[in-house]
């Protein structure tokens, strides 16, 4: 037979998980998962990544993928981000391409190709490696309104019909939309120095998307 002393410990916990329940779903915790927070981890090759295992039911604008409410909150502080990565045989492996939310493929020069990889929705650290501006490549973005940003390393600048540079000048974004490393500090982009022993200094070359505190709108 239940004693006194049980009893009164019994309303105690029932009061205090009662307590507990109610804190957790009226304040949204376990309802919809959309306060759930995002963990950082770090994956198989040793680069932190973002997990998010609330329930995804918000689509992102770029290509339709579901992600949690929590992420949306995210990207909608921000602008879009374009980078042009390199993919010559010694720029591989390259770092971010699987978190891009977006990958255009272009013939550079000599057979080549090189990517614009678009971020908006996702995180990817690092990005690269970051080569130079392309005309073409600001024809695509331009293509994502008037405030995205292009992620490169220098480019032509010579008039004619490759002058990349020049083409960000004439369309007004050297200032608000342009992110040229030369122009933007450490530790937006960094060199990855165990490249350079075996590999030419122009496939080092990264950018860290989390860190770049200027996507903010």
């Amino acid at each position: 037979m239940p004693t006194k002393h049980s009893i009164f410990l019994s309303i105690i916990m029932f009061l205090v998980v009662g307590s507990i329940s109610y804190f957790y779903f009226s304040s949204g915790f376990g309802k919809d998962g959309s306060n759930a927070p995002l963990t950082t981890v770090k994956n198989a090759a040793g680069e932190e990544e973002v997990v998010d295992t609330a329930p995804k039911t918000e689509e992102c604008p770029l290509n339709g993928e579901l992600f949690s409410k929590a992420r949306k909150q995210l990207w909608e502080t921000r602008r879009p981000l374009g980078v042009a990565i390199e993919n010559h045989l010694e720029a591989r492996p390259q770092s971010g391409l699987s978190k891009a939310d977006v990958v255009y493929e272009a013939v550079a020069e000599g057979g080549i190709t090189r990517f614009l990889a678009m971020f908006y929705c996702q995180d990817a650290k690092p990005i690269g490696p970051v080569r130079s501006a392309r005309i073409y490549f600001l024809k695509l973005l331009q293509g994502y309104g008037n405030s995205p940003l292009y992620a490169h390393v220098g480019g032509a600048n010579t008039p004619g019909p490759a002058d990349a540079l020049g083409e960000i000048r004439d369309i007004g974004w050297d200032g608000y939309n342009d992110m040229n490393q030369f122009a933007v500090p450490f530790p937006y982009y960094y060199r990855d120095y165990e490249r350079l022993p075996d590999r030419a200094t122009e496939h080092d070359v990264f950018l860290n998307s989390e860190a770049v505190g200027v996507c903010k709108k």
